[in-house]
Parts: structure tokens; C-alpha cells; sequence
């Protein structure tokens, strides 16, 4: 195990000797029985981008999907389930490197210049903004109400421990970073002017609950490389996340080192071979799509492209 003391870190510790914030941690989930309350009773948290500002949401998840028609609750990257599935060994995997592939082509799309439609624009643009401030906390928080209207968060965060599962309270770790967390979460959205509709900035990468229990979310500029390592706690008990993730967030090399076609090669790719798709990250399945034939590389889970195939893209294995 290595440990550092980074600002989350230190963070972390002094997590550990507050008690101004309920804190859920691995010995108090064994008194809990999840039966007893319906997940739409449960706290989460939302990111929202309208009027040229960032606010942060705060609710039931019934509230925010009754005001928002958001689902707060991730399940993060889609595994194709013809490939692996849930059950199978090989799963776990597949699902971590997809993830790492994701963080890597997130990270190189804000070099690209956005396009002309709103929906690049948008994603590229406030992509960006939140990479830049992640460590600068919203200017607004809220709370939607049983009535679906928004007031003032004042101690809706101090209740029911069973409530905060999914919560990310002022004591948590990655509380600093909370518009990074939601970006990678796909609980960050913009307002669309035309039609009052939200818009997911980010697919989902991570899972809410992995940014509650395993990962604390920061940032390094100055490397190519992300890290994971274990966070040293002092105390009885630790408290969640167990495992700091820095994520590399470089400047764009220049157009000599790297092109913007070799970005845009490596941002564009899709998942599954087929047409001029360069780096997919599943094999081919089919020999004969007649016949439906599987190839040898899919029965043996053979993946493609994990990490870009050119230098200086950052690389997000975890």
C-alpha cells in the first residue's frame, strides 16, 4: 500500500475526528437493512449548468426526478452484455478498463475545438469548466422539497444514515471536488434553452456509489499519468472512499507532437468494430454476420484498445 498525503487525504484524517456531518462507514452498514427504505427516499446529488452558472442540487432522488425528470442514481459505463455479463468472472474487468478508456478519451476531447452543434459544444465546453474549477465549490446549493421546490440547505443533510448511501456530505473526501465526482458520475447537466430539458454533460463513467465507497476524485496537471493508492487513515474506523484516483489533466501538447487528427481519431472511437472506426475497444464478433459465427477473439474476451495508441494522450488506467 503506498501512502500519500495529498489535500484529500489530510482531508480524510480530519474526516475521521469530525462530528458536525452524519458519516456512513463500514461498520454502520452492518446495521442497516436496505429493505427498510425505498431507494427513492435515499439522498443524492445533482450538478446543474443554467444561467452561465453552476449550482449544486440537493434531495430525495423522487424530488429531483419530480422537478428535474433526472435520475440522480449511476450506474456508470454500459457493459455490452453479449460480450460479458454480470455474473461471469471476467466482468469486473471489463468494466474497470472500460472505465479507464472513457477517463482517457474524456480528458483528450476538451482539446478539441467544439463543433458547430450545440450538444459538442456544450459537452467540450463545460467539460472544461468543471476540469479547470473542479476544486471550486459551486455558488449555489439547494434542496428540493417534498413539493419539488428548491430552498435553502440548511441541516436536510443531518438525518436517517440509512438516507445517505449515496450522499456526498461536507465530511466526505471527495466533497472538494463534488463537480468533478458528478461530471464522472453523468449527474451533471446543462439546460437546454429551446425546450427546458436537461442534457448529460458526460456519460456515465463511474457509478455513484463507487464515488461514495471507493474512489476519492482529484486532479494533477502537470502528468500524463493518473494514479490510484490507498488512503492512510488513523482511528478505529475508517470511512469511505478507501482509494485516492488523480486524474491526468495536461496541457494539449502542440500540434507537432500531437495532432488534433490523432486526438480526434482516439475521442470519436466507438466501442465495437465496424466501419473506419480505428481503435475499438471490443473485438470483432462476427466472421460471417449471416451465419452469426462468433470470432475467436470474442470467445476469448480478447479486448482492443484499452489506452490511445499515440503518446502524450493521457493515460486514465486507474
Amino acid at each position: 500500500m503506498t501512502s500519500s498525503y495529498t489535500h484529500n487525504s489530510i482531508h480524510s484524517l480530519k474526516s475521521n475526528l469530525s462530528v458536525s456531518q452524519p458519516m456512513v462507514n463500514c461498520y454502520e452498514l452492518k446495521d442497516i437493512e436496505r429493505d427498510e427504505v425505498n431507494i427513492d427516499e435515499y439522498i443524492f446529488q445533482i450538478l446543474l449548468y443554467e444561467d452561465n452558472k453552476f449550482k449544486l442540487v440537493y434531495g430525495k432522488k423522487k424530488n429531483i426526478y419530480g422537478k428535474y425528470n433526472i435520475d440522480s442514481l449511476s450506474s456508470g459505463v454500459k457493459v455490452d452484455e453479449s460480450f460479458v455479463k454480470k455474473g461471469d468472472i471476467e466482468y469486473p474487468t471489463v468494466f474497470f478498463l472500460l472505465k479507464c478508456r472513457k477517463l482517457s478519451q474524456l480528458i483528450a476531447s476538451t482539446w478539441l475545438n467544439p463543433e458547430v452543434d450545440d450538444l459538442s459544444y456544450n459537452q467540450i465546453t463545460l467539460t472544461r469548466k468543471i476540469l479547470d474549477s473542479y476544486n471550486i465549490f459551486p455558488p449555489e446549493t439547494w434542496w428540493v422539497n417534498d413539493d419539488y421546490e428548491l430552498e435553502e440547505l440548511k441541516g436536510q443533510l443531518e438525518g436517517d444514515i440509512k438516507n445517505l448511501l449515496y450522499c456526498i456530505t461536507p465530511t466526505h473526501v471527495s466533497y472538494r471536488s463534488i463537480s468533478l465526482v458528478l461530471l464522472l458520475c453523468g449527474q451533471a447537466y446543462y439546460k437546454n434553452s429551446d425546450d427546458d430539458t436537461w442534457t448529460k454533460i458526460c456519460d456515465p463513467i463511474f457509478t455513484t456509489y463507487e464515488t461514495i465507497w471507493e474512489y476519492g476524485l482529484d486532479i494533477s496537471w502537470d502528468t500524463y499519468y493518473a494514479t490510484r493508492i490507498d488512503i492512510s487513515q488513523a482511528g478505529a474506523r475508517p470511512l469511505p472512499p478507501f482509494t485516492s484516483v488523480v486524474l491526468s489533466y495536461p496541457p494539449k501538447p502542440n500540434e507537432f507532437s500531437l495532432s488534433d487528427d490523432k486526438i480526434a481519431s482516439w475521442v470519436n472511437s466507438n466501442e465495437h468494430e465496424h466501419g473506419e472506426n480505428k481503435f475499438p475497444f471490443y473485438p470483432k464478433q462476427f466472421i460471417d454476420t449471416t451465419n452469426q459465427t462468433e470470432t475467436d477473439q470474442w470467445k476469448r474476451k480478447d479486448l482492443q484498445y484499452i489506452t490511445p495508441p499515440y503518446p502524450y494522450i493521457p493515460l486514465s488506467c486507474m
